[in-house]
């Protein structure tokens, strides 16, 4: 049978001497495509300084939680007292917080583009970018350890799972500081906010009205003050007796089984005694405040007491710590004294040391604008 003459290719190529013979198996693939990560040979140090500060970063988030857990309930009984002086305080306390937060989030940064930088080094392609840190670093955990895992089992997991169970903590402590704001907040609408639904003082009133029955707001026209409390307070006038003089005293008190214990007793003097028996009467007056408040014989450890006004009266505030001998707790006591003529204010506040609560309680007293009252002079 024959063929045409061009079905065939020629044997021989114009000018370059015959075709070469085929050889099987000279089309061989790569060993791994372009796009492949080869592993790193074993005992590669793949984890790194910097992976395990960034981890360490998560105490460091985790204390800043609960320390927005400890600064809410001061800062939301502030506001509510209307306490601008305080209040500027807590401003500069919210920007350093920013402040720490921005760092903190850029040191997070810095170590992502160090570990990366270092995995590079240690043979690994196209490790995890530094710049998906931007999103937080969980993010970049994840990435990095998927990587990881495709190109070497050498310890790898042990930083994500150091930082899983660390992440963990930290979400709980964001749960629990978000409901302490929400709870705080709720709690301490403010003055205005409570007021709003209260009955307006009437000046004709008894000695002792609060604003509105059960009402945090005592709002006092015939004593001369305002005051809020964190519940409502239980109210009683009856006469006292001081060092012979005899005082009608006015006394509002929050107190439960334990602390803080709120307090203001509004003494009303019918004759006014001279300047320095009328120091030792608010003396003995604290004093006995405390005992009926605390059981505590004395007033304590004077930590401050200096002279100030509170509108356009002089007023005293005194600072004390000391121990409840009942139970060893650390106490301290805030004591507002302000003297508005024939009636002494005195406001006490008790709480834990190292709490808030007395000073926001007392920041939150402040005498009504008018005339004081006055008496005659006593007898001497």
């Amino acid at each position: 049978m024959s063929h045409p003459h061009d079905e065939y290719p020629p044997t021989q190529r114009s000018g370059a001497g015959p075709w070469p013979p085929f050889v099987p198996g000279l089309a061989v693939g790569a060993p791994y495509s372009p796009s492949s990560r080869p592993p790193l040979p074993p005992g590669a140090m793949v984890p790194n300084v910097f992976v395990w500060l960034l981890v360490g970063t998560l105490p460091v988030m985790l204390l800043m939680a609960v320390l927005e857990i400890l600064w809410a309930p001061g800062f939301f009984r502030t506001a509510a007292a209307h306490d601008k002086p305080k209040m500027t305080v807590y401003g500069l306390e919210i920007l350093l917080f920013i402040v720490a937060a921005l760092a903190l989030r850029a040191a997070i940064i810095v170590l992502s583009f160090f570990d990366w930088r270092r995995l590079r080094k240690a043979g690994v392609v196209r490790p995890f970018h530094w710049a998906w840190a931007f999103l937080g670093p969980a993010v970049y955990m994840i990435g990095r350890t998927v990587i990881l895992w495709k190109v070497s089992r050498n310890r790898v997991l042990a930083p994500m799972i150091a930082f899983g169970i660390g992440y963990l903590v930290l979400v709980v402590a964001g749960f629990a500081a978000g409901f302490t704001f929400l709870a705080e907040g709720s709690n301490y609408s403010g003055p205005d906010t409570v007021s709003a639904s209260a009955t307006p003082p009437n000046p004709s009133a008894p000695s002792n009205p609060s604003s509105a029955a059960g009402s945090r707001i005592v709002n006092n026209a015939t004593d001369g003050f305002t005051a809020l409390f964190r519940a409502a307070p239980q109210s009683s006038t009856a006469p006292t007796t001081l060092d012979g003089l005899t005082i009608t005293e006015d006394m509002w008190t929050v107190k439960d089984s334990g602390y803080p214990i709120q307090a203001i007793s509004a003494a009303r003097f019918s004759c006014m005694p001279s300047a320095a028996k009328l120091d030792a009467l608010i003396g003995q007056a604290e004093k006995s405040m405390m005992f009926r408040l605390t059981g505590q014989h004395g007033i304590g450890k004077v930590i401050e007491d200096k002279t100030t006004t509170i509108g356009s009266f002089p007023a005293r505030r005194t600072t004390i710590s000391f121990t409840d001998t009942a139970t060893g707790t650390k106490l301290s006591s805030d004591i507002l004294v302000i003297d508005s003529g024939s009636t002494q204010i005195i406001a006490m506040a008790i709480g834990p040391d190292g709490t808030s609560d007395p000073e926001a309680f007392v920041n939150a007293v402040h005498p009504l604008d008018g005339p004081a009252p006055t008496a005659p002079s006593c007898s001497p």
